[in-house]
């Protein structure tokens, strides 16, 4: 390979050192090709100078948008922290007034009624008799299955059925222990019967006509849950002994007012004349009144009132037939307030011919069922009738 020329011993590449000598003139003509390059030169510096320019034009033009578009996410970020606050407000106000321990929101809370365990035996009822007996005995708790009549146990225990019949799916899901049943004349429904007997429930049946055979009902409960009247006892050996002694006192009020058979028994057959006759009506629409061969005719019987009408069972009797009849008082026993209120004015509207008897009406549904709880008020019938007799003084 060549060595590499030292331009200082080569002509057209010697250099000029500034100080050496000036430079030559140079002629238009020899100067024409330099000029064409410095027009270029200018071109471009010019070029470069415009585009500064120029750029400098549109960030002057962008500074006013970024601007702009800087003040608009600032609003964005304080629009969306308003919201934010906002909605901490609503949520803190809805539970000052909702939330757990405001007044508002213990007057809003469904009321639930708390799951207690239902002690055994499990027990249903189809008659509302019998249910008053359980109340009255205090074992209303242990009721699993009711009918729609029995109005002392809870509505939330199921209704499986009343008097004529019975719903087996319900009966199921309660599971009672033990069903007691006021069979009608006919006797148990065998379809029932055969229904327990599958699902190993203890059928206790009972008729209710008369007050012995709700002492009868008071011991089948009492061997239902082993359990044997005490006198001064606790809980139900106590009751079971308060029962005995309802029972004592009405046989014994019953065996005073009944009518003397004796002639010679001179003072009973004067008790017996002093007796108010009077008409019984557990109904006025159509009037239903109490015959006898009933519990509420052994109930007048005990409270010293003697029955106007002679024939037994429930009698339907006419208006003309009641105005017809010599009596002393009429007594009617209500269902309800309002019941009340449409015997009151049932009776008013009797075409009495003359001085009209006293009516007292009673608004008490327990008297309407031969229950033990029937038993333990009796006294009201009594104190009605003497409350009339009074007002009728004034």
């Amino acid at each position: 390979m060549a060595p590499m020329p030292d331009p200082r011993e080569t002509p057209h590449l010697k250099l000029r050192a500034a100080s050496d000598e000036p430079a030559p003139e140079i002629s238009p003509e020899a100067s024409a090709p330099n000029s064409h390059a410095s027009s270029k030169l200018n071109a471009r510096t010019n070029s470069r100078t415009n585009s500064r320019d120029v750029l400098e034009d549109v960030l002057d033009d962008l500074e006013p948008a970024a601007a702009g578009a800087s003040t608009r996410r600032r609003k964005a970020r304080v629009g969306y922290l308003q919201q934010m606050i906002g909605f901490a407000v609503v949520v803190g106000l809805l539970w000052l007034l909702f939330g757990q321990g405001s007044p508002l929101a213990k007057q809003t809370e469904p009321t639930i009624a708390p799951v207690v365990e239902t002690p055994r035996p499990w027990v249903a009822t189809t008659s509302p008799a019998i249910s008053d007996t359980l109340w009255q005995l205090g074992l209303i708790a242990h009721v699993v299955g009711r009918s729609p009549y029995c109005a002392r146990v809870p509505k939330a225990v199921p209704v499986i059925g009343d008097l004529r019949d019975f719903d087996a799916e319900r009966l199921a899901l309660a599971k009672p222990d033990v069903l007691f049943v006021q069979p009608p004349l006919a006797g148990v429904d065998p379809a029932l019967r055969t229904f327990c007997e599958k699902n190993g429930i203890r059928v206790v049946e009972q008729r209710l006509d008369s007050f012995a055979e709700t002492r009868a009902l008071v011991d089948q409960i009492a061997r239902t849950f082993a359990t044997e009247a005490k006198s001064g006892g606790d809980g139900l050996a106590g009751r079971l002994a308060d029962a005995e002694k309802l029972f004592a006192e009405f046989e014994a009020a019953t065996a005073q007012s009944a009518p003397a058979t004796d002639p010679t028994d001179a003072q009973r057959n004067t008790a017996t004349r002093a007796r108010p006759k009077v008409l019984c009506l557990v109904s006025a629409d159509p009037f239903l009144a109490v015959g006898h061969d009933n519990y509420l005719h052994e109930l007048l019987t005990a409270e010293g009132f003697e029955n106007a009408l002679d024939r037994e069972g429930w009698i339907e009797i006419a208006p003309e037939a009641i105005v017809a009849l010599n009596i002393d008082a009429v007594l009617a026993i209500a269902e309800s307030a309002r019941g009340a209120e449409r015997m009151r004015a049932a009776i008013s509207q009797l075409p009495w011919t003359g001085a009209s008897p006293v009516s007292a009406v009673v608004e008490a549904p327990q008297l309407l069922a031969p229950s033990l709880m029937a038993l333990a008020d009796r006294g009201r019938l009594r104190a009605s009738y003497e409350r009339a007799i009074a007002e009728s003084k004034r």
